[in-house]
């Protein structure tokens, strides 16, 4: 009778197990519910558009926040640029700092919620307000995937291709988030692409993004190889790290859900990718600040490669198109010195309008236990028609110092 004791009632459990359940649906519904009603409040405040909000802070009873028109933004960026990097929460004495500074009035938001500790937590506040706002970033990594020859398949057989990379772009996603790489994912379309980037800030994030690259790829060579030649795209692929801003374009009475971004960092993609040969993956020539402080320590473009291989070394579980991952090695690609010695090449390519940037070419292998290894990018041997100068990497700083520091 005693040992019985010890035994679980299943009846019991299934019930406990339901009520839990009940529970977290409830909370659920009930946050659900607290971002519906906080966004209706700032969707009268945005006004159709003509309004943008800089600022907001947490107030009795609900928000302060600030909005200015769209057309005080350059004013803004002009004078008070940092406004927009990083959350949009500021304290009751900036806000009213700012107020002054556009002739502005902070509005009182009635909220049925409290928002800090014990209501809605600030950082999902902050994630709604930048539905209505201009966030700038001074480091973030973006990836373009550019399907080529887009322009020359049938209308449908667009819409093949690009869900097929799309379908590769949300594996991957989901494929990082299993391997405990959590990924804030934003995306927007080019028209025969997409540019990817991560909304998280950081190095880490960037690296995390550059994860979800390699496994993007990598689904997407087995696709081909599997399928017809019009049912998985040719990519030419870009990754950079610069500055950007995001925002969210209105779509009829409504902010659209989805953010686009614009600045130098696509600028710098979409000259990349003009200049890119089918199959080939090129990486920008970047130096990342370590912390997005001050600090004079930075990680360059080949760097950041070999930090990014860390994490590619950690994967496990990766199962894409049916296939197994066991590994994916990373490199920039240079002439050969030895036997298993190689230089990193940098390239300088010129735009149109005669501008110059250096990128680096790379390289991807593929390994799937048993199964042939798979190959990507474009070796030296293969840039005869890269319209590119080449010429030995010189770094400027101790890649070992950098890297023993860790992220």
């Amino acid at each position: 009778m005693g040992s019985s004791d010890t035994i679980e009632n299943p009846t019991r459990a299934q019930s406990t197990h339901a009520r839990s359940s009940a529970i977290v649906a409830e909370d659920r519904a009930a946050v659900h519910h607290q971002v519906r009603v906080l966004d209706q409040q700032l969707n009268g405040l945005w006004s159709l558009g003509r309004n943008i909000v800089v600022g907001w802070c947490p107030t009795e009873g609900g928000i302060d926040v600030l909005a200015i028109p769209q057309y005080a933004l350059p004013e803004l960026t002009d004078r008070h640029a940092e406004m927009l990097t990083g959350s949009h929460i500021m304290t009751a004495d900036k806000i009213a700092d700012v107020a002054r500074l556009f002739g502005a009035k902070p509005v009182h938001l009635p909220l049925p919620f409290a928002v800090g500790a014990g209501g809605v937590p600030h950082r999902t506040v902050d994630s709604v307000v930048r539905r209505y706002s201009v966030t700038k970033s001074n480091h973030r990594a973006a990836i373009l995937f550019d399907i080529v020859g887009f322009a020359l398949y049938s209308p449908l057989e667009q819409v093949t291709l690009l869900n097929s990379l799309s379908y590769s772009i949300n594996l991957a996603h989901s494929r990082a988030q299993t391997n405990g790489l959590p990924i804030d994912l934003g995306r927007t379309t080019t028209g025969d692409g997409f540019y990817v980037w991560n909304r998280d800030e950081g190095v880490e994030a960037d690296v995390n993004l550059f994860y979800l690259m390699m496994l993007t790829l990598a689904d997407n060579a087995i696709a081909r190889r599997r399928g017809a030649p019009r049912t998985a795209p040719v990519l030419r692929t870009c990754f950079h790290i610069g500055s950007h801003y995001e925002y969210y374009q209105a779509e009829g009475l409504n902010p659209s859900i989805s953010g686009f971004i614009v600045g130098d960092l696509t600028i710098e993609l979409a000259r990349m990718i003009n200049k890119a040969l089918p199959g080939q993956l090129l990486i920008g020539s970047f130096d990342r600040p370590k912390d997005d402080s001050n600090t004079p320590m930075s990680l360059g473009s080949p760097a950041f490669v070999d930090l990014a291989q860390g994490r590619l070394d950690q994967l496990k579980n990766v199962v894409m198109g049916g296939d197994n991952i066991t590994a994916i090695k990373c490199y920039l690609t240079g002439e050969r010195v030895s036997d298993g010695v190689y230089t990193i090449k940098k390239y300088s390519v010129t735009d149109k309008h005669g501008l110059r940037r250096d990128v680096f070419n790379a390289k991807m292998n593929i390994y799937r236990g048993s199964t042939e290894a798979l190959f990507l990018g474009l070796g030296e041997q293969d840039l005869e028609r890269f319209d590119a100068e080449g010429g030995d990497y010189l770094p400027d700083a101790d890649l070992d110092s950098i890297l023993s520091s860790g992220i």
